[in-house]
């Protein structure tokens, strides 16, 4: 029953996965809760979904965890409904309880050049120096050790690891990882994309000449983003080399996996929980204290936006926000920024001790 639901949201409604994960783990959640009610879907009444409700506000849920509990409710006993399987929508009664306004997390500029700072070079400075000691030493010099030398050369990450080749294989490797996180950082703050967005990209997706990405929303709405100089580069960096060293990790890559745009270190499509981490370790290993995860930088793009002069129809456009209200509560951190500038810059905002 449950099956066929989710298989319903994703053909018929066209929900994306992330969102049909989140609706089965509520229900299987529901499921299990009215089981020890001695109760299940077909016979649950307004009172167990209110007892369910009263459950997790106890449990220290938050307001927006609540409501898409409750939306979940609604939306699964409307389509038993429909489909014969009950005479009546129990959820109909549960009313949501308001959202709070929470004003989302933000890094400062200076934290955000922190965490797109590009590592390549002092990588690549380190491969030279290897390789140029290497040449001087006495194995390299003989006429068979320098061929083989050369053909590690023109595809480092295809060699056989032998007589030292596992660790010129690893340094490709890490400088190909080094090059693609930079590259994702750097587009992810220049478009404000959503992660889901950023790790969906396909090469089909990009254009570097015309400096544009196409990225899929929620609902699959498609959008179009401007991209700026710096991830133009980053992004250039990343396809003219690190890209094919990953991709040639797979050995058995197919369609998608060729087209996909970021890679992870054996040649497959980076998942959610792949970015995540790869976001907490740049975080830790440039000294940033603050609570890092890929939603605070889409937060910082908007902000630094407004800050800098941008209007609200532009930034809503490019967030892929159907209803402007969601992108107003962008203003009022930009307010608060404002209200420190004053603060600081104006001779009569602050009374002198």
């Amino acid at each position: 029953m449950l099956r066929e639901y989710i298989g319903y949201l994703k053909m018929e409604k066209g929900l994306s996965e992330n969102t049909c994960q989140n609706y089965e783990r509520d229900l299987r959640q529901l499921a299990a809760f009215l089981q020890e009610r001695g109760q299940d879907f077909l016979n649950c009444t307004s009172q167990d979904l209110y007892a369910g409700m009263i459950y997790h506000r106890s449990a220290g849920k938050a307001a927006k965890a609540i409501a898409r509990y409750i939306s979940a409710w609604k939306g699964f006993f409307a389509y038993l409904m429909a489909e014969g399987l009950r005479v009546d929508n129990p959820a109909l009664q549960l009313v949501a309880p308001k959202k709070e306004r929470v004003l989302p997390q933000v890094l400062s500029e200076q934290e955000v050049l922190l965490m797109l700072e590009d590592h390549v070079n002092a990588l690549e400075d380190h491969e030279s120096a290897i390789e140029r000691k290497s040449l001087a030493s006495p194995e390299f010099r003989e006429p068979q050790a320098c061929e083989e030398m050369k053909a590690s050369r023109v595809c480092p990450e295809l060699k056989e690891p032998q007589a030292g080749g596992e660790s010129r294989v690893t340094r490709a490797r890490d400088i190909a990882l080094e090059k693609r996180d930079h590259a994702m950082m750097e587009v992810l703050y220049s478009c404000g994309l959503r992660v889901s967005e950023l790790i969906g990209l396909s090469l089909n997706d990009i254009s570097l000449n015309l400096g544009f990405v196409r990225c899929r929303g929620k609902g699959g709405k498609e959008r179009v983003v401007p991209l700026g100089e710096f991830s133009i580069q980053a992004l250039h960096e990343y396809l003219l080399s690190a890209r094919q060293v990953l991709l040639a990790r797979n050995q058995r890559p197919n369609a998608r996996i060729s087209q996909t745009l970021f890679l992870n270190a054996r040649g497959c499509p980076l998942t959610r929980q792949g970015f995540w981490d790869v976001m907490k370790k740049r975080a830790a290993r440039r000294g940033l204290q603050t609570n890092i995860y890929p939603h605070v930088i889409r937060h910082s793009f908007a902000t630094h936006l407004l800050d800098h002069g941008a209007d609200l129809r532009s930034v809503q456009e490019m967030l892929g926000h159907s209803d402007i209200s969601t992108t107003q509560i962008y203003t009022h951190v930009s307010r608060k920024h404002l209200q420190e500038v004053f603060r600081k810059s104006h001779p009569r905002a602050v009374e002198d001790p």
